[in-house]
């Protein structure tokens, strides 16, 4: 297999008060310190991605992902989590990824018709999705772990 990536950078707002703040924060980008982006995924417990089409986001998330279902599919995780350190900060070992497309997750919303409270919603669209693609039976096992409660808080 062949093993290349080339980690995403970014800059940092810290808390704006303002859309104007937004604006002027990536209106000044020359000026910007770089900070890798799994360095920032790393820290935050969330974190918003934003950039031009082809600028990395999407490869960055199923890298992460990649490395992550690796390391917990096999029975030595750290090999992957020592993987994923090359390209920046990780420190919390063998996280199980979910990746949601929200293009995705969009048009999914679209269909219902308020058929959901909203605080449901996220959990209804990973069921869902879970049995479109066969795993059905794996959804009591994260929903009794109570994992995705974390997840939205």
């Amino acid at each position: 297999m062949l093993d290349i990536y080339t980690p995403l950078d970014t800059t940092e707002l810290e808390r704006p008060e303002s859309e104007e703040d937004v604006r002027r924060h990536l209106s000044d980008q020359q000026g910007a310190k770089r900070i890798s982006a799994q360095q920032m995924l790393n820290r935050q417990s969330k974190l918003v991605l934003l950039g031009d089409p082809g600028s990395g986001k999407s490869t960055l998330v199923n890298f992460i992902c990649h490395v992550l279902a690796m390391a917990n599919l096999h029975a030595k995780s750290e090999k992957w989590i020592k993987r994923l350190q090359q390209t920046g900060p990780w420190d919390h070992n063998a996280l199980l990824p979910i990746r949601i497309v929200l293009r995705d997750f969009v048009e999914w919303l679209r269909t219902l018709k308020g058929r959901f409270k909203p605080t449901e919603l996220f959990q209804t669209y990973l069921q869902e999705r879970l049995k479109t693609e066969g795993f059905a039976d794996l959804w009591p096992t994260l929903h009794e772990m109570r994992w995705i409660h974390r997840l939205i808080v």
